[in-house]
């Protein structure tokens, strides 16, 4: 049982209470399928005339968006605000971990109750942006990092699938070591993941984002010098890599 936290007075702001979790926790999904885990819920309660606090209304189960795979990773559990009862003023985590397994532990932070601003509002239409393959068609209003005479922007901002499509996919065929674009992103930034919710839908993952910072901020932008030139079409260029010059090779 955790200490009892207050509850924001605006609850029109804050539209949800997040805890970030890691482990097995006992949770029911959007088809009404429960997930094996450790109890984990929430209590609401208000304050008494002697300071202490006391219980008011049902426990409350957070949402978990998954993935429901083992060991599972941190993601951030939420309680819509409206799960509160009238009156409520603080709230606390109630936990049962008594399974010794090796994948059934929980790890938890305090809770908060974020002011959410839509990804319009965050990301913006200027600032350069890596928009993964799968997602990139629902985020038109976004700015694509630019590649312009060989030399690309550094992105600011990643936009990713959910959990398992950017595993399968953005960590396959985008990945550097395959020519892709992380290489580009993973050489030149670090990598900061942004809290984000599908609005008013909040059982479900849309995607993830990503802040990514330079590694070096300070470095001046590439100068480029470019120039049209005549050639005809069987002209040859010399190879950047030192190949071999024999004729038998």
């Amino acid at each position: 049982m955790t200490g009892w936290y207050d509850l924001p007075t605006d609850r029109s702001a804050t539209p949800l209470l997040v805890v970030s979790a890691a482990g097995a926790i006992s949770t029911v999904d959007t088809f009404g399928v429960t997930n094996f885990g450790q109890k984990l819920v929430i209590q609401f309660g208000t304050r008494g005339p002697d300071g202490s606090f006391s219980q008011i209304g049902p426990d409350v189960l957070p949402i978990d968006p998954g993935p429901v795979i083992s060991n599972r990773p941190w993601r951030n559990l939420r309680v819509p605000m409206s799960a509160a009862p009238p009156g409520a003023s603080a709230m606390r985590m109630s936990l049962l971990d008594n399974n010794l397994g090796q994948y059934q532990f929980i790890g938890i932070t305090p809770p908060r109750a974020p002011r959410l601003q839509t990804l319009q509002q965050v990301v913006g239409s200027q600032t350069p942006t890596l928009i993964d393959f799968m997602v990139a068609a629902h985020f038109p209003c976004q700015q694509p990092m630019r590649v312009t005479n060989g030399v690309a922007e550094i992105p600011r901002w990643r936009i990713l699938p959910d959990y398992p499509f950017a595993n399968s996919q953005s960590k396959t065929w985008q990945a550097g070591v395959d020519g892709g674009l992380l290489g580009i992103s993973e050489t030149t930034t670090s990598a900061q993941a942004v809290p984000a919710y599908l609005k008013d839908d909040w059982t479900r993952e849309w995607g993830a984002l990503e802040r990514l910072s330079p590694l070096a901020p300070d470095a001046p932008p590439a100068h480029v010098q470019t120039a049209q030139t005549t050639r005809w079409g069987w002209s040859h260029d010399g190879s950047i890599r030192v190949e071999p010059q024999s004729d038998d090779n």
